[in-house]
């Protein structure tokens, strides 16, 4: 039985754990701060969205305009496919929020180190601040991710 898939979520409700799930057409997300990708599957070149939703009635914050990472699955082991400037602006991502971002699929000829950008699994990484109370020792990062393939 075919099952379509219509998002690959990953949600983080603090300060619990780290739930990576396939979601189908219907989906309950607990508040919380998710990454989402608008598709599973995509072609090489083809131009990945994703967004940031901060589900919580607090905000949480971003350590630069660009804090995501682009890692392919290289015989189990996760490697860099992609490198960015990240300005280095705290960014607040108020309670309900939605922050998004692209990234187009392909290999990057600058950088060192980095995998080439060919069909396989790939997730994109954030790290987000939150409980941010100096009083209290300052900030809790959570750990937010979103996968999908390339074909």
């Amino acid at each position: 039985m075919a099952t379509k898939v219509a998002a690959t979520i990953a949600t983080l409700t603090a300060p619990f754990v780290v739930v990576l799930g396939v979601a189908l057409a219907v989906t309950v997300v607990l508040p919380g701060v998710t990454l989402t990708v608008d598709r599973t599957t995509y072609a090489v070149g083809e131009t990945v969205h994703f967004a940031l939703r901060n589900g919580l009635h607090d905000p949480v914050y971003l350590s630069c305009t660009a804090p995501w990472h682009v890692l392919r699955n290289v015989n189990g082991q996760w490697q860099a496919v992609e490198q960015h400037a990240c300005l280095g602006i705290i960014v607040e991502v108020g309670g309900g929020s939605t922050k998004n971002w692209s990234w187009i699929a392909s290999t990057q000829t600058t950088g060192s180190g980095l995998a080439p950008v060919v069909p396989g699994q790939y997730r994109i990484d954030i790290d987000v601040l939150s409980g941010c109370d100096p009083a209290h020792g300052g900030c809790q990062t959570l750990h937010v991710s979103a996968s999908f393939r390339l074909v």
